[in-house]
């Protein structure tokens, strides 16, 4: 039986496309190399011959990896004292009142101890109030000045 019957012949079944290991990982959707390798191997991908198993660089997976630097473990830039660099945050507004009746959480961490001061406020305008409040705390307390906030 032929092609002239209405069926494929079956020369045109075992045909497999040759291609290179770099033309395969661009098919395959620039998955890895060794992945590639792997399922043509495994037979988890049929249909692809290698001709080659030269790993070359593909610049589209080389312009796809982020750019940015991992955190470093240990922060370069910590101070030393209490009280001389201070991070705040303001969160809010709750969707709900707290018992008290704040709708916000202000929250300022020391970059050297680690402290952690926390405030429930009604109003976000209270948050001045509230690092007057700790500032004047920290000069009691230790008698340093916050340098940085």
């Amino acid at each position: 039986m032929g092609p002239k019957d209405g069926q494929l012949s079956g020369m045109y079944a075992n045909m497999a496309a040759k291609m290179s290991l770099m033309d395969a990982h661009c098919t395959m959707g620039h998955v890895s190399l060794g992945a590639v390798k792997h399922a043509i191997r495994t037979g988890v991908t049929t249909g692809i011959e290698l001709t080659n198993n030269k790993e070359e660089l593909c610049e589209a997976c080389a312009q796809a990896k982020p750019t940015c630097k991992p955190f470093p473990i240990v922060a370069k830039n910590c101070v030393e004292e209490y009280g001389e660099h201070i991070h705040a945050n303001l969160w809010g507004p709750a969707a709900v009142k707290n018992l008290g009746g704040a709708l916000y959480s202000a929250d300022f961490t020391d970059d050297a101890m680690r402290f952690t001061h926390i405030e429930f406020l009604k109003l976000k305008k209270d948050i001045l109030a509230m690092y007057q409040k700790l500032d004047a705390q920290i000069q009691t307390q230790t008698h340093k000045v916050i340098k940085y906030l």
